[in-house]
């Protein structure tokens, strides 16, 4: 694949998680999900934390300097998910969960790549 088309593959991929995470934070910090946090033994507060953890890890993805570590803290949430949909039998959410890890490391492997191209031009290798 091109370089341009891996760069539009990520930022769908990046524009597509975002949309997702947004709404899930969305749902969180209106108070939208306190049954599903309640209901597993999490507090309202812990509720709120992960909603404003998904806000700002969101538009960490869209900076260069932070989505690496956006992809990382994004993927740590969902594995915190999974967890807990793993507790309430929610197989298909377990799947949307798992889906969006995928996702997650295809934007890291696709920026990691890119930093690796910006680092041969700066230090050519000397073959």
């Amino acid at each position: 694949m091109s370089y341009k088309g891996k760069l539009l593959f990520k930022w769908a991929l990046i524009i597509a998680i975002g949309v997702q995470f947004v709404a899930m934070a969305y749902a969180k910090l209106v108070g939208e999900m306190c049954d599903v946090f309640l209901s597993n033994g999490l507090s309202l507060e812990f509720m709120f934390f992960v909603g404003f953890m998904e806000v700002l890890a969101t538009i960490g993805l869209l900076t260069a300097k932070f989505r690496i570590k956006s992809a990382i803290v994004l993927s740590c949430i969902m594995i915190g998910a999974i967890y807990v949909n793993l507790q309430s039998h929610d197989v298909m959410q377990i799947l949307v969960d798992v889906a969006n890890i995928g996702f997650l490391a295809i934007v890291l492997w696709l920026e990691k790549e890119k930093q690796m191209i910006a680092e041969d031009m700066v230090h050519p290798s000397k073959y």
